[in-house]
């Protein structure tokens, strides 16, 4: 009997293991095809809208490094940069835009 329930404990925590990782590579799969759906509805809005993405240039890389550190995130440091190399306004409700030079909307 005790070979059997072994026996049973192994196949049960087996097909657990197993039903986990199918549901794991379900729900990755899942992720996948949202944000594949979230990209192309992206994609079909700029293009409704005729927006027109700004390409990273190396001038925007050169203003970027030389930005004082009031504001830390990154992308919005980026998005600093460029406004400023670029003179485009900007729509945003972070205060700590206002630290530096860029022309605000909003």
């Amino acid at each position: 009997m005790t070979g059997q329930l072994e026996r049973s404990l192994v196949w049960g925590n087996t097909w657990n293991i197993e039903k986990g990782l199918q549901s794991q590579a379900y729900l990755e799969t899942l992720e996948q095809i949202t944000a594949r759906a979230k990209i192309e509805a992206l994609d079909r809005s700029i293009e409704t809208l005729n927006i027109e993405l700004l390409e990273i240039q190396a001038e925007h890389l050169d203003t970027l490094a030389k930005l004082p550190f009031y504001h830390k995130d990154p992308f919005d440091r980026l998005i600093i940069a460029q406004n400023l190399v670029e003179n485009i306004p900007l729509v945003t409700k972070d205060g700590a835009f206002t630290n530096y030079s860029v022309m605000l909307l909003w």
